[in-house]
């Protein structure tokens, strides 16, 4: 049985059990659990994904964007599902979130402009990459990711349902290597310009909302 959270306009949160007898027992109604039972793992095929170590209390972090372009409420629907991993797993993943180039977002009404990133492993350990994507917003009209010799990695032009490519074996970035990404950023030519409080036209940058934007390389390592 696939354990899943629903959050419909507000957190509603009910007890998840998994097939291997493991629940989880919600503390409050913003997303947080305590874990019972045996350890739990993600969906990587090799188990190659994040655990949930049994008896410890966690946070599971929904952050969705949705913009609403019509004229009535609708709603929102995310979910997170949960299984149970059978054995020990190959690898414990980690998740890339490349923040260096999203708060520097400045495009003025009426242009278009390019955002660039660039994300390096400083670590002294091979990144093995089993997935990457990337996120942007509703003025965002491509994200592209290079690695280290031009090669393209990940490209995608739809900010509302991005693609996410697997890898297989992993692509791995060694010490020191880096990739390469960029979004191209629309403020009025193609897409909707941004409006202040008094309806004027102003300079899209950095925020939480669709309207707002952003520019982030996002993937899953070990």
């Amino acid at each position: 049985m696939r354990a899943r959270l629903v959050l419909a306009a507000l957190p509603l949160v009910s007890t998840l059990v998994s097939s291997a007898g493991a629940s989880l027992v919600p503390l409050c109604p913003g997303g947080r659990f305590a874990v019972l039972g045996p350890p739990l793992v993600g969906p990587g095929g090799d188990g190659s994904d994040g655990v949930l170590i049994a008896g410890t209390q966690i946070s599971i972090g929904l952050n969705a964007h949705y913009h609403n372009d019509y004229s009535i409420p609708i709603q929102m629907k995310v979910w997170t599902n949960l299984l149970p991993y059978d054995g020990t797993p190959g690898h414990i993943a980690q998740t890339l979130t490349a923040l260096d180039s999203t708060f520097n977002i400045n495009v003025p009404p009426f242009t278009q402009q390019l955002q660039h990133g660039h994300f390096v492993n400083r670590t002294a350990q091979p990144m093995s990459f089993i997935g990457l994507s990337g996120h942007m917003h509703k003025r965002g009209l491509r994200f592209t990711a290079w690695d280290s010799s031009g090669a393209t990695l990940y490209e995608n032009y739809d900010w509302g349902h991005p693609l996410t490519r697997q890898f297989d074996p992993p692509h791995v970035l060694a010490p020191g290597d880096y990739v390469d990404y960029e979004c191209l950023e629309d403020n009025g030519v193609t897409r909707p310009v941004r409006l202040d409080a008094a309806g004027n036209p102003t300079t899209l940058s950095f925020g939480v909302t669709t309207d707002d934007e952003m520019c982030i390389l996002t993937g899953a390592y070990y």
